[in-house]
Protein backbone atom coordinates (compact mmCIF):
# COMPACT_ATOMS: atom_id res chain seq x y z
CA UNK A 1 0.00 0.00 0.00
CA UNK A 2 1.28 3.42 -0.79
CA UNK A 3 2.14 6.26 1.57
CA UNK A 4 -0.69 8.47 0.39
CA UNK A 5 -3.21 6.13 2.02
CA UNK A 6 -1.33 6.27 5.32
CA UNK A 7 -1.19 10.06 5.11
CA UNK A 8 -4.92 10.23 4.41
CA UNK A 9 -5.58 7.97 7.40
CA UNK A 10 -3.37 10.15 9.61
CA UNK A 11 -5.21 13.27 8.41
CA UNK A 12 -8.58 11.62 9.06
CA UNK A 13 -7.61 10.56 12.58
CA UNK A 14 -5.93 13.86 13.47
CA UNK A 15 -8.72 15.96 11.98
CA UNK A 16 -11.41 13.82 13.58
CA UNK A 17 -9.61 13.88 16.90
CA UNK A 18 -9.24 17.66 16.82
CA UNK A 19 -12.86 18.11 15.78
CA UNK A 20 -14.11 15.86 18.58
CA UNK A 21 -11.83 17.27 21.28
CA UNK A 22 -14.05 20.26 22.14
CA UNK A 23 -17.12 18.00 22.19
CA UNK A 24 -15.78 15.14 24.32
CA UNK A 25 -12.22 14.04 25.04
CA UNK A 26 -13.36 10.43 25.40
CA UNK A 27 -14.41 10.41 21.75
CA UNK A 28 -11.00 11.70 20.71
CA UNK A 29 -9.23 9.06 22.80
CA UNK A 30 -11.49 6.33 21.42
CA UNK A 31 -10.96 7.43 17.83
CA UNK A 32 -7.19 7.47 18.23
CA UNK A 33 -7.14 4.10 20.02
CA UNK A 34 -9.31 2.49 17.37
CA UNK A 35 -7.29 4.06 14.56
CA UNK A 36 -3.96 2.87 15.94
CA UNK A 37 -5.28 -0.65 16.57
CA UNK A 38 -6.83 -0.70 13.07
CA UNK A 39 -3.55 0.29 11.42
CA UNK A 40 -1.59 -2.30 13.42
CA UNK A 41 -4.08 -5.02 12.51
CA UNK A 42 -3.92 -4.05 8.85
CA UNK A 43 -0.12 -4.24 8.88
CA UNK A 44 -0.34 -7.60 10.67
CA UNK A 45 -2.73 -8.96 8.06
CA UNK A 46 -0.56 -7.67 5.20
CA UNK A 47 2.52 -9.32 6.72
CA UNK A 48 0.60 -12.58 7.21
CA UNK A 49 -0.53 -12.77 3.59
CA UNK A 50 2.88 -11.74 2.26
CA UNK A 51 4.41 -14.60 4.25
CA UNK A 52 1.81 -17.01 2.86
CA UNK A 53 2.47 -15.89 -0.71
CA UNK A 54 6.24 -16.09 -0.23
CA UNK A 55 5.92 -19.61 1.15
CA UNK A 56 3.89 -20.64 -1.88
CA UNK A 57 1.46 -22.61 0.26
CA UNK A 58 -1.63 -21.23 1.90
CA UNK A 59 -2.28 -22.99 5.16
CA UNK A 60 -5.28 -22.60 7.40
CA UNK A 61 -5.68 -18.96 8.31
CA UNK A 62 -8.40 -19.45 10.92
CA UNK A 63 -5.99 -18.80 13.79
CA UNK A 64 -4.82 -15.54 12.27
CA UNK A 65 -8.35 -14.25 11.81
CA UNK A 66 -9.43 -15.35 15.28
CA UNK A 67 -6.51 -13.41 16.75
CA UNK A 68 -7.37 -10.39 14.61
CA UNK A 69 -11.00 -10.35 15.69
CA UNK A 70 -9.91 -11.01 19.26
CA UNK A 71 -7.67 -7.93 19.22
CA UNK A 72 -10.53 -5.87 17.78
CA UNK A 73 -12.77 -7.22 20.53
CA UNK A 74 -10.23 -6.29 23.19
CA UNK A 75 -10.09 -2.75 21.82
CA UNK A 76 -13.89 -2.53 21.98
CA UNK A 77 -13.93 -4.05 25.47
CA UNK A 78 -11.59 -1.27 26.59
CA UNK A 79 -14.38 1.13 25.66
CA UNK A 80 -16.81 -0.89 27.76
CA UNK A 81 -14.45 -1.36 30.71
CA UNK A 82 -13.22 2.24 30.77
CA UNK A 83 -16.09 4.47 29.64
CA UNK A 84 -14.56 7.37 31.53
CA UNK A 85 -11.58 7.32 29.13
CA UNK A 86 -12.88 5.90 25.83
CA UNK A 87 -16.06 6.06 23.78
CA UNK A 88 -16.90 2.65 22.30
CA UNK A 89 -18.47 4.10 19.15
CA UNK A 90 -15.39 6.19 18.45
CA UNK A 91 -13.23 3.08 18.90
CA UNK A 92 -15.43 1.22 16.40
CA UNK A 93 -15.12 4.04 13.86
CA UNK A 94 -11.36 4.17 14.40
CA UNK A 95 -11.12 0.43 13.71
CA UNK A 96 -12.83 0.77 10.34
CA UNK A 97 -11.41 4.17 9.37
CA UNK A 98 -8.45 2.73 7.43
CA UNK A 99 -10.79 0.51 5.45
CA UNK A 100 -12.92 3.57 4.67
CA UNK A 101 -9.86 5.51 3.51
CA UNK A 102 -8.73 2.65 1.26
CA UNK A 103 -12.24 2.33 -0.19
CA UNK A 104 -12.52 6.05 -0.93
CA UNK A 105 -8.95 6.23 -2.23
CA UNK A 106 -9.64 3.70 -4.95
CA UNK A 107 -13.17 4.96 -5.59
CA UNK A 108 -12.19 8.59 -6.25
CA UNK A 109 -10.15 9.11 -9.43
CA UNK A 110 -6.91 10.89 -8.52
CA UNK A 111 -4.95 13.10 -10.89
CA UNK A 112 -2.47 10.84 -12.63
CA UNK A 113 -4.33 7.67 -11.63
CA UNK A 114 -3.92 5.53 -8.56
CA UNK A 115 -0.52 4.15 -7.67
Amino acid sequence: MNRRIYWLEAILLAGGGLALLPIDGRMTAGLLLGGVVGILLFLRTAAFWNAMLDAGVVTSSAGHFLKTYGIQGIALLMGVAFPQWFNIFAIAFGLVSLKLVIFLYYLIPWKGGTE
